[in-house]
């Protein structure tokens, strides 16, 4: 008979336990109760994810169409080869066939620059928003530079962090030359070529002093490339003074008056300022993980001495 009684006595307690957390977890009031797939919008890609985020405060204003406008947002971060470049490109497939539902388009930019080509591409198709006719701002936390900054440049709005690095506006080019390495081999590296400058500087032949100032005027070339798109976007900035290849810090910038940006900010802080009255929809890509990673992420983490056999050095 005791043993029944300890064992309801348990039960009870149990109970009362896990009646008193659920009234605490309903004291507390969630603003945002998670995110949700908008309704009604066009989806292009399959593997494009959309993620609907509330205003937080109802609209005051009396323009109906302007209040049912959302902040379409999108983050992008850069490597040396601009890796991502197709996955924004699909994400901006997305906002400009939902163009209609939105009043401005907030790209969060993270990249210290790369390949030419690379981020040519993907300065194009930052270009696509506005062509569209939406208002594009890019707001930089940490670095946009060089290729990083081009990318940034069709937006009417640059917003970055004190301590961001912007800038670096200029083109660089290292090409060692292992020629007499492989001569200590006894290998004799020949290059046939058609056409007096299909092959300048590289890794294996010796340049003439001409084929050297040909490399030269194609950086610059480049150069004037990045300047000109510059101008372009910002007729305000005087060019030759920034076009240096320096990186600046952002709040130094604007003391300096450089105009590389436009106001100082955290990307944080102004998306959820929008948020306050716009829905914000939040564009990104599914990325699979293919099922091995996921078992062997799993066991290492259920198990962390057996991440250092799956690491690599």
């Amino acid at each position: 008979m005791k043993i029944i009684l300890i064992v309801v006595g348990v039960v009870v307690l149990l109970v009362a336990g896990l009646l008193v957390l659920r009234m605490r977890r309903r004291k507390k009031k969630f603003i945002q109760t998670g995110l949700k797939h908008p309704t009604g919008y066009l989806k292009y890609h399959p593997h494009t994810q959309t993620r609907l985020k509330k205003a937080l405060e109802a609209p005051k204003t009396n323009n109906k169409d302007e209040d049912a406008k959302a902040i379409a947002t999108f983050t992008f971060k850069g490597d040396l080869t601009a890796s991502h470049r197709h996955a924004l490109s699909r994400l901006i497939d997305e906002i400009i066939l939902n163009k209609e539902r939105f009043s401005e388009v907030v790209a969060r930019v993270e990249s210290p620059g790369g390949s030419v080509t690379d981020y040519g591409h993907v300065y194009a198709e930052m270009g696509r928003i506005p062509q569209n006719g939406l208002r594009l701002t890019a707001c930089v936390d940490t670095v946009a530079a060089s290729g990083g900054y081009l990318m940034c440049l069709p937006a009417q709005t640059i917003m970055a962090a004190p301590f961001a690095m912007v800038g670096s506006i200029g083109v660089v080019s290292f090409v060692p030359n292992v020629r007499r390495l492989l001569e200590r081999f006894n290998i004799e590296p020949r290059t046939f070529t058609a056409g007096d400058y299909k092959r300048t500087v590289t890794l294996t032949d010796e340049a003439t002093p001409e084929q050297v100032q040909r490399y030269r005027e194609q950086l610059e070339l480049i150069h004037q490339q990045f300047k000109q798109a510059l101008q372009r976007h910002r007729p305000q900035v005087d060019v030759a003074k920034v076009a240096t290849g320096e990186a600046w810090l952002a709040g130094a910038s604007l003391e300096k008056d450089l105009r590389l940006v436009d106001k100082i900010g955290v990307s944080a802080d102004y998306l959820l300022e929008l948020n306050r009255k716009q829905d914000l929809v939040i564009f990104s890509e599914e990325h699979k993980i293919p099922r091995l990673r996921r078992l062997l992420d799993m066991a290492t983490s259920a198990y962390p001495e057996l991440a250092s056999l799956f690491s690599m050095r």
